[in-house]
């Protein structure tokens, strides 16, 4: 009866712990006529605002493409169009990687290329000259290139000791100089082995590459997991999320 507060109850919703963004679903009250019928025109723009709202079923996701490297008891998914991110790394019945967002930075295990992690007031000084990068991410040009790009496959292999995948992302339109980037996966046994290339095509370019895996801290056994990694000199953040000049 209340077209404004109705859309207000949606928009809580949307902003609720009621979406569940790993299934991409919703649970959203949704005005529908007595009798069936058609929508009216508050309805259709609940429906509008909130992308094909449907109450209490999930929304249908599109497949996306996936590569799939096996090895022993190990699967990995990679999505060759989010620039050959790993999209599912499973151990026997066990999942290892997170979900924590639908936004590209926040799920997955990703190359972060041509840059890593953040950049100084988004821009990055080379020679005599400043070059501004676009935010991605709240305020920041977060970790590079990569994220959304298509990727090509230009090597995959399989036998029996495991898996391989090279898979080149060519083009990085945000970047001020012409690169493409390598991502490789090779699974062999129990053990993955991962690499990211930066090639510069035409002229000499910074480049940091890294990599940003979502782990899961507990496995569905309720277990807890324990990570290492072996630093050489780990650094201090500061309160910009930037590394300050002390280390650990």
């Amino acid at each position: 009866r209340n077209p404004e507060a109705a859309l207000a109850l949606v928009d809580t919703y949307l902003r609720s712990e009621s979406r569940d963004a790993t299934r991409g679903s919703y649970q959203v009250p949704i005005l529908v006529p007595r009798g069936g019928g058609g929508l009216n025109a508050v309805q259709a723009r609940i429906l509008g605002d909130a992308q094909w709202l449907v109450p209490s079923q999930e929304r249908i996701m599109p497949p996306r493409p996936e590569h799939v490297l096996r090895s022993q008891d190990v699967e990995l998914a990679v999505d060759l169009d989010a620039g050959a991110r790993a999209v599912r790394w499973t151990v026997g019945d066990l999942s290892v990687l997170a979900h924590h967002g639908d936004h590209s930075v926040e799920h997955g295990m990703y190359p972060m290329a041509p840059w890593a992690g953040r950049v100084r007031n988004n821009i990055v000084r080379w020679g005599d000259y400043d070059y501004a990068l676009p935010t991605t991410f709240a305020s920041w040009a977060l970790h590079g290139t990569v994220l959304d790009q298509a990727a090509e496959v230009i090597r995959s292999e399989a036998d029996s000791d495991g898996a391989v995948l090279v898979a080149r992302v060519a083009k990085s339109p945000t970047w001020p100089w012409p690169v493409a980037i390598d991502i490789s996966w090779d699974l062999r046994g129990r053990t993955l082995t991962t690499e990211v290339i930066v090639h510069s095509e035409e002229f000499e370019s910074p480049a940091v590459v890294g990599w940003h895996p979502w782990l899961l801290r507990g496995l569905r056994r309720r277990e807890p997991i324990e990570w290492a990694v072996e630093a050489t000199q780990p650094v201090i953040r500061g309160g910009d999320y930037l590394p300050t000049s002390e280390s650990m």
